[in-house]
């Protein structure tokens, strides 16, 4: 049995593993099989993505035996207004997956996260802004109608980044990038 059996064969319900070896996207593969239809819990991994993309059409590469690349399928039941949620909550299923060194890491927890963006998102708010590295930190971010710098403050009840600039707090709900601004000094 190979190590992608073994891991399918543990995967909870809805869950189930597609794997490949070498796929241009995983997110475009998932989606062309959602768009024909396929049901959520669909699990699409590859051992070597070759031409990923993240935010703004940034490159991403999964090199063969040094990442993990992977797209989950889900339909959230949730209002639309919630899904933005769903980036914070998978990045709490990977922190704690991460923190137990449990390889069937982030496809649990994720399946238990998702349908909690509503009701529930409020209980998972302690998990997220313990692992919030950004808090206290300056950033530059770039969101669709400019650039902003400023002082994280934390992340706000709905799941915005709460960023201190030019004196006011500003609730952001999306960013396009952010990188942390590091004092260089001499």
């Amino acid at each position: 049995m190979s190590d992608f059996d073994n891991i399918a064969a543990q995967l909870p319900d809805p869950f189930r593993l597609l794997w490949r070896e070498k796929v241009s996207s995983t997110n475009d593969e998932l989606r062309a099989l959602a768009e024909k239809g396929m049901a959520e819990g669909l699990v699409f991994v590859a051992e070597e993505q070759v031409a990923g993309r993240g935010r703004r059409g940034a490159e991403w590469f999964s090199p063969k035996g040094e990442s993990l690349a992977f797209s989950v399928l889900l339909r959230p039941t949730e209002p639309k207004g919630f899904w933005s949620r769903l980036s914070l909550v998978a990045g709490l299923a990977v922190a704690e997956a991460l923190e137990k060194y449990v390889p069937l890491e982030v496809v649990k927890r994720l399946g238990r996260y998702a349908p909690e963006i509503g009701s529930g998102f409020l209980d998972l708010l302690t998990g997220i802004r313990e692992r919030c590295h950004l808090t206290g930190r300056h950033v530059a971010l770039t969101c669709a109608d400019r650039r902003r710098e400023g002082l994280v403050r934390g992340i706000g009840s709905a799941g915005e980044l709460l960023l201190d600039s030019d004196g006011k707090t500003e609730a952001i709900v999306q960013a396009d990038e952010v990188r942390l601004i590091t004092n260089t000094g001499c």
